[in-house]
């Protein structure tokens, strides 16, 4: 089994027993503070994913640095140590935001663009997203300098290429079949 339908699969049994429990609120709070500390400090990752310490010294681990969660959440955390899977916490946490902001109508765009995005601008887009996929739209800015100018715009499984790099290919394949 692939580790990523794995994660999906155990994000997908939190979101509905949080949901059951009517604690969905608090889970994913739980879960944001986890996603926040894994994004800002790679040594919870390392030492999650680290073959040489046992389950007791990781949950000890875990349970110091989170010492107030969601009882659904540190059940979670305790199943994945069990079944020997404390490395795939990251990759549960980010299957769980993605599928609890979409079960909220909440879609994330993400913006690649050669400069970082004005305020306004992102504004402007995150408008015109949402009124086109009819849902309440977060923006992501990733700068990417080669691109040169333009953007790239993924919504899910869709992405529109505005990039100054993307036409300039387009040019050099129409130029290369005269």
């Amino acid at each position: 089994m692939n580790e990523s339908r794995a994660a999906h699969r155990y994000a997908k049994a939190l979101l509905a027993q949080a949901r059951e429990s009517q604690a969905l609120e608090a889970v994913a709070a739980n879960i944001q503070d986890i996603q926040d500390l894994l994004k800002g400090n790679s040594d919870l990752g390392n030492f999650l994913g680290n073959p040489t310490l046992t389950s007791e010294q990781k949950l000890a681990g875990f349970e110091a640095v989170f010492p107030s969660l969601e009882p659904l959440v540190s059940l979670t955390f305790k199943t994945l140590l069990a079944n020997k899977r404390a490395a795939l916490l990251g990759a549960v946490v980010h299957s769980f935001t993605r599928l609890y902001k979409e079960e909220q109508g909440i879609a994330t765009a993400v913006v690649t663009s050669a400069k970082a995005l004005s305020e306004s601008l992102q504004k402007q887009i995150q408008e015109k997203v949402a009124s086109l996929i009819q849902k309440q739209v977060t923006i992501t800015n990733i700068v990417d300098p080669s691109l040169m100018g333009g953007f790239i715009l993924r919504v899910g499984d869709l992405q529109y290429n505005a990039s100054v790099a993307a036409q300039l290919q387009q040019l050099e394949r129409e130029f290369t079949n005269i």
